[in-house]
């Protein structure tokens, strides 16, 4: 069970590390990634109104240390178990 607060407060701080894929850069909707050894973070900014959702998945079950890589592409995910909006830019 992902901790919200914890998951909020470590986006705040800046502790999770966010990349924008290049397929996701320069759209009015920007979808950016982070990971830690527990979850993938899906980070849905919208420019337009300047809303933020924070998406929470699992791991796939098939990934392996190198699946992980949204400076490339954008990377597998597994099941969602959170969705927090309106988090704080």
């Amino acid at each position: 069970m992902a901790n919200i607060a914890a998951i909020k407060s470590s986006i705040k701080s800046g502790e999770l590390k966010f990349h924008v894929p290049p397929v996701c850069q320069g759209q009015i909707v920007e979808r950016a990634f982070a990971c830690d050894g527990d979850f993938i973070y899906e980070k849905i900014t919208d420019k337009s109104d300047r809303s933020v959702t924070v998406v929470v998945y699992d791991h796939p079950e098939d990934a392996n240390e190198g699946s992980f890589e949204p400076w490339n592409s954008e990377p597998d995910c597994g099941d969602e178990v959170a969705r927090i909006e309106g988090i704080e830019s």
